[in-house]
């Protein structure tokens, strides 16, 4: 706001704020006495983001004519100005998991999910879960981006990778490998930190999410424990004999 009354000594200050509002516009702050010659910046317009979409609306500015510390004649009304505001409002990009096909189960929602390959796995061999990341769909959703990062066994492994620029209502995929050569329990956590990407803006960090993954292999008999079953069953089956020949 500029007062563009000339700066002779001879000119009053000027008194602004905002008024009446339509169509979602905001206002804030007011100007007092601004010398003639002067401007400033104490009043700000914006428009809501309550909701997205297309947006427009009007502040009305109050102008007065204030003569403190020049004609002394205290304020005088002057005609008001409208300033029309228009924006483009964007909801944030969200990151949905789920599993489209593969082994085991998968279950969770908004930043905390988990795949659960099972128990009592086969040692040597590959179990597998594709899974699927969408960006909410919606006209006035920012593009989604990420990157993720893992940790835990490394019988675990997994295809994801950095990407961005991924549009509202679309959606892309990796697949989770579990495979490990002995018996026992494994787990790891594979996290993706999202991005809400929007041209012309800064992108915006997204909640992190989790995915938990566990499995469980049966663990292996060793050679001695297989020939003591052995000799179990023999014995068993010894056993078996000679109650049978002792039946009259």
């Amino acid at each position: 706001m500029q007062n563009t009354a000339s700066a002779d000594g001879f000119s009053e200050g000027l008194n602004a704020s905002g008024g009446s509002l339509t169509g979602g516009a905001t206002t804030g702050g007011s100007i007092t006495n601004l010398s003639a010659g002067s401007s400033s910046s104490a009043i700000s317009v914006g428009m809501s983001t309550a909701t997205s979409g297309s947006k427009s609306g009007s502040v009305a500015i109050g102008l007065a004519s204030n003569g403190s510390g020049t004609s002394g004649y205290g304020t005088t009304g002057l005609t008001g100005q409208t300033v029309n505001v228009t924006a483009t409002v964007y909801d944030y990009a969200t990151a949905t998991f789920s599993q489209t096909t593969g082994d085991g189960s998968f279950s969770g929602a908004g930043t905390s999910y988990a795949l659960d390959f099972g128990t009592g796995l086969i040692a040597g061999h590959s179990y597998t879960a594709t899974i699927n990341l969408a960006n909410g769909a919606g006209s006035f959703r920012d593009d989604l981006g990420g990157s993720y990062g893992f940790s835990g066994s490394p019988e675990i492994t997994n295809t994801s990778g950095s990407f961005s620029g991924l549009a509202a209502g679309n959606s892309n995929s990796f697949v989770i490998t579990f495979l490990a050569s002995g018996g026992g329990a494994y787990a790891g956590t594979l996290s993706f930190s999202g991005l809400s990407q929007q041209t012309g803006l800064s992108d915006a960090s997204l909640a992190q999410i989790d995915i938990s993954i566990t499995a469980a292999v049966a663990a292996i008999p060793e050679p001695t424990t297989y020939a003591a079953l052995a000799g179990g069953l023999m014995l068993a089956g010894a056993l078996c004999k000679r109650r049978r020949n002792a039946v009259v």
